[in-house]
C-alpha cells in the first residue's frame, strides 16, 4: 500500500517537472526580446559628423539624438526597425538585426536644394540664393492650433522671435531683425514693424486658414525690395490656397482655450510688510516706522484682507472660428 502511494507521488512529481521544463521554454523566446544597447555614429557622405540628427524607433518617439561627434547610444529591441533623419539629407529605414553597434551614412536630398521659394520680386531655388531666406509649409496640425500669424510661426523658423505681452486683449507679436530704428521705448509696436506681404500684395488681409506657405525675408536685401521705411525689420511673405476648377472645398475651423498669467510675483502680506519696515528703521539711524505700517498707531497694519492679485488677475478663454469656400471654374 505504501509502495502504490510512493510511486504515484513519484509520478505526480514527474508531471510537475516537465511542465516546469515546458514554462522555461515558452519563457526564453520571451527573454529574447530584452532590448540591447545600440550605438554608432551618424556622418554625412564626407565623413563629417551631423549633430543633431535622429534615430527613432520607426513609427515611435524612442530614440536618440547624436552628440557634436555625431554619436548616439539608445536602447532597442534586437529587431527593432530605426529611421534615421536629418534636415536636408535623404532619411535611412535600417534593421537593427541583433546588432550593438551601427554607423549611418545620410547622403544629401538633392530635392529639398530644388525646392522653389518666393522672395518678393519672383521665386528662385534655395540653392541659388544668397540672401537670408526661412520658410515652412503651413499644414493642418498647425492649423487647427492657431489663430494667429505669431503663433503659427512661434518655435518654428530660426531669426524669429514671438513676443506676449501683459495685455491679454492683445495677439501675440513677433520680431525677424529686431525694433526698428524709429521707434520709442515707451512703444514696442511703434519702430519699423514687420512687413506682411499676401500673394503679393503689401499688407492684405488673410486667415490663417488659407495659408499654404510662409517665407521669411530676413536680412537687408529684403529692405532692397519693398524700401527701408516698411522693410528694415523684415518681411514675411504669405501665399495662400489655390481654388481647383471643378472642385468646391468647404472649410470650417473653431477653436476654445484658456488663458491664465504665470510667473507672478511673490508679495508680502501686511505682517511681512510691517517686519520690512520695521527691520528698515532700526538698521537706519533717525529713521522711524510710518503710521501705516506701526500695528501700535494703526491696529490693522499687519492684518491682509485682500490679495490684489487673485482680484486684478482670472482665467480667461478665448474662441476662434473660421469658414472658408473656395471653388475655380
Amino acid at each position: 500500500m505504501n509502495l502504490s502511494i510512493t510511486g504515484k507521488n513519484r509520478s505526480f512529481a514527474g508531471r510537475i517537472l516537465m511542465v516546469g521544463i515546458f514554462l522555461c521554454m515558452l519563457i526564453l523566446p520571451v527573454q529574447a526580446q530584452d532590448k540591447v544597447t545600440l550605438s554608432g555614429y551618424v556622418t554625412d557622405d564626407t565623413n563629417l559628423p551631423l549633430i543633431g540628427a535622429s534615430v527613432l524607433v520607426k513609427g515611435t518617439t524612442e530614440g536618440a539624438v547624436t552628440d557634436v561627434d555625431g554619436r548616439y547610444e539608445m536602447e532597442v529591441a534586437p529587431d527593432a526597425e530605426l529611421e534615421i533623419s536629418y534636415v536636408g539629407y535623404k532619411t535611412q529605414t535600417v534593421n537593427v538585426n541583433n546588432r550593438s553597434s551601427i554607423n549611418f551614412v545620410l547622403e544629401p536630398d538633392a530635392l529639398m536644394l530644388q525646392e522653389v521659394v518666393a522672395i518678393g520680386y519672383g521665386s528662385q531655388r534655395k540653392e541659388d540664393l544668397s540672401m537670408a531666406v526661412s520658410t515652412m509649409n503651413v499644414d493642418e496640425s498647425i492649423k487647427s492650433r492657431s489663430s494667429d500669424l505669431a503663433t503659427v510661426l512661434q518655435g518654428r523658423l530660426p531669426g524669429v522671435t514671438v513676443m506676449q505681452s501683459g495685455d491679454p486683449m492683445s495677439d501675440a507679436t513677433f520680431s525677424i531683425r529686431g525694433r526698428g530704428s524709429k521707434g520709442n521705448d515707451g512703444d514696442y509696436e511703434s519702430g519699423s514693424g514687420v512687413l506682411i506681404v499676401v500673394d503679393g500684395v503689401p499688407n492684405a488681409p488673410y486667415m490663417v486658414e488659407d495659408i499654404e506657405s510662409i517665407t521669411i525675408l530676413k536680412d537687408a536685401a529684403s529692405a532692397a525690395i519693398y524700401g527701408a521705411s516698411v522693410g528694415s525689420a523684415g518681411v514675411v511673405l504669405i501665399t495662400t490656397k489655390k481654388p481647383e476648377a471643378g472642385k468646391v472645398h468647404v472649410n470650417v475651423n473653431a477653436s476654445y482655450g484658456f488663458e491664465n498669467v504665470t510667473n507672478l510675483p511673490d508679495l508680502l502680506n501686511a505682517q511681512q510688510f510691517c517686519d520690512v519696515w520695521a527691520k528698515a528703521a532700526e538698521n537706519t539711524p533717525g529713521a522711524s516706522v510710518p503710521n501705516l505700517a506701526n500695528p501700535d498707531v494703526y491696529s490693522f497694519a499687519n492684518v491682509t484682507h485682500t490679495n490684489w492679485l487673485d482680484e486684478i488677475f482670472r482665467t480667461g478663454t478665448k474662441q476662434h472660428y473660421a469658414l472658408s469656400v473656395s471653388g475655380g471654374g
